[in-house]
């Protein structure tokens, strides 16, 4: 829901589906081979990899985890695998083909991720803290998988995201970015209070047991810190985007309460509640510098999965050889020694494996997805093309919408036929047809008047001749997008997102006629112009070879001609 939410609609049944398939995927893998490579504990077992429960055979008999023959040990393992497999979705977005995507999802499902849950969870493995024989006698505190699930999903993610290299439209010619955002805040904010309820089945509920006073202390404080770091997590995001672009910014606030969840998900048994405090609020903090890098390095994340559940996942893993109290260690394991925090004077050593740990994850996880996303782009199976980017991986690829509105106006521009001419010297007639075009609310605004061109699904504008005027100089040949932009902002309230994004040229036009005809509008972009095409398509059609090629391609034309040429720009 928050992944639909926070991407364009044109590609909402794209990222539904896969997120859908994560699901399938992952179960079917996780049955086969992924269980037991992660927890499979044979004959032979050793501290690299697992060697039995392929297919579940003789689980009655296995040690699963947690005790011999649990089913639940399965499904309970299986959501994090899930997890881990859903995160690179929301990097990749809105550009990666569908058949990539089922081939990382499997392999990440298969094989990247159980091995390092066999690493640190696996009571054979050699990385993490209730390990039998962990590494520097300490091993790694992970305790839902801040490192384990999140920063191994994240970091596919980034791997996939500079593969796949940016989205169209996402940056300009001079490299700056440009707002590309999702459709619905609404979903965005279901989707990060279901999340939210999700993550007391997931940080609670990781004590496995809940049959002693001890082990239910464990999962309430869990619960407790879980709640504080999100809540603070929030709350520092929001401030720091408040202090640097002077707005509350919802997107912020959502994203902030996800980074909370994300780092304080390794310790989250053994802070106080002020350290959830901090360790949530320093998450946001991380998330947002960590999005501003990726633009500065022209890395495009649609959802900021790389820097939330990557970055933060880190952060939160370091965090806790800072602050895990030797008191909550005690309880939370059974072992020889207990080494904790080095803030608590419990020494280096858990810190050090800590530093290791996030290391080895890093390690493993870009070492194998750089290369297998690289594959994929040299076999011609990673992207889309980008006439199918264009026009939404919705219809493209799947032949279906999300929304079905009234007059088929799903993810079309503002108007779908705009003709241009000249009524009086130095006044422009701008008619515009589409379906279900209401009244024209803001002729005024835009420097004219309106009138019914014939039937309810057109309408005419006419610019009074300052207007015009504006209209003829404000873009010089081969205009800058910045300038475009800047010229498009002062001529309206412009859209959130305007479906037009070839040239700066196409993306002013819709927010100055949208003044005038209202937003209800579907189809086509049909341009009838006596200068010619506008924007930076070629011209098919030149009836009038005496004009030059329009604002985008050189000089302007001469305004008393009415004879015009066509040019049909289909989104």
């Amino acid at each position: 829901m928050l992944a639909a939410g926070a991407i364009r609609s044109k590609n909402a049944v794209n990222i539904l589906l896969q997120t859908l398939m994560d699901a399938c995927a992952s179960a079917i893998m996780w049955y086969l081979v992924g269980f037991g490579f992660a927890f499979g504990i044979g004959d032979k077992p050793n501290a690299f990899i697992g060697d039995a429960l392929f297919g579940l055979a003789r689980l009655s008999s296995h040690n699963t985890g947690s005790g011999t023959g649990r089913w639940l040990d399965v499904v309970f393992q299986w959501a994090f695998c899930a997890t881990a497999v859903t995160i690179p979705a929301g990097s990749v977005a809105e550009r990666c083909n569908f058949n990539a995507y089922l081939c990382y999802s499997t392999f990440i499902s298969a094989w990247l991720y159980p091995l390092l849950a066999h690493w640190v969870w696996c009571p054979k493995g050699w990385l993490g803290y209730g390990t039998q024989s962990p590494l520097l006698r300490t091993g790694m505190i992970d305790f839902a998988g801040s490192a384990v699930v999140h920063m191994t999903g994240g970091l596919s993610g980034l791997a996939g995201a500079v593969m796949l290299g940016p989205r169209m439209g996402r940056f300009d010619a001079e490299g700056q970015p440009l707002p590309l955002p999702g459709h619905s805040a609404v979903l965005v904010v279901l989707g990060t209070i279901l999340l939210w309820f999700g993550w007391y089945g997931f940080n609670p509920v990781s004590t496995l047991f809940i049959d002693t006073a001890a082990a239910a202390e464990v999962a309430a404080r869990s619960a407790v810190t879980t709640t504080l770091a999100g809540a603070a997590g929030g709350v520092g995001c929001l401030a720091w985007t408040l202090l640097r672009t002077r707005t509350f910014d919802l997107y912020a606030l959502c994203n902030g309460v996800l980074c909370g969840f994300v780092a304080v998900t390794a310790g989250c048994h053994v802070y106080e509640p002020w350290a959830a405090v901090i360790c949530g609020a320093g998450a946001g903090i991380i998330f947002d510098l960590a999005c501003i890098l990726l633009l500065k390095l022209k890395i495009d994340d649609p959802l900021g999965a790389a820097p939330m559940h990557g970055g933060c996942g880190a952060y939160g893993t370091l965090f806790a050889g800072l602050l895990a109290k030797k008191g909550y260690i005690v309880q939370s394991y059974t072992r020889v020694s207990y080494p904790y925090g080095l803030f608590y004077g419990g020494g280096g050593r858990l810190l050090a494996c800590q530093v290791i740990g996030v290391l080895t994850i890093a390690g493993w996880t870009l070492a194998w997805m750089m290369p297998f996303f690289w594959v994929l782009k040299r076999l011609n199976l990673l992207r889309v093309p980008p006439e199918e980017e264009l026009q939404g991986l919705d219809m493209s690829r799947h032949f279906s919408r999300a929304y079905y509105m009234e007059a088929d106006s799903y993810n079309k521009p503002l108007v779908s036929q705009i003709t241009t001419s000249y009524s009086s010297p130095g006044a422009i007639v701008i008619t515009a047809a589409g379906a279900a075009m209401g009244t024209p609310a803001g002729a005024a605004a835009a420097g004219g008047s309106s009138s019914p061109a014939g039937d309810a699904a057109m309408r005419s504008l006419e610019l009074a001749p300052q207007t015009a005027a504006a209209w003829s100089t404000s873009f010089p040949a081969q205009p800058k997008a910045a300038e475009a932009a800047a010229w498009g902002a002062e001529q309206g309230q412009p859209r959130a997102e305007s479906p037009l994004v070839e040239t700066p040229f196409q993306q002013a036009l819709p927010v100055k006629l949208a003044a005038g005809f209202g937003r209800d509008v579907g189809g086509a972009l049909l341009v009838q112009s006596p200068r010619g095409v506008v924007g930076d398509k070629q011209q098919k059609q030149q009836p009038q070879q005496q004009e030059v090629e329009g604002l985008d391609g050189g000089q302007e034309g001469e305004g008393g001609n009415n004879d015009s040429s066509d040019e049909v720009i289909p989104f």
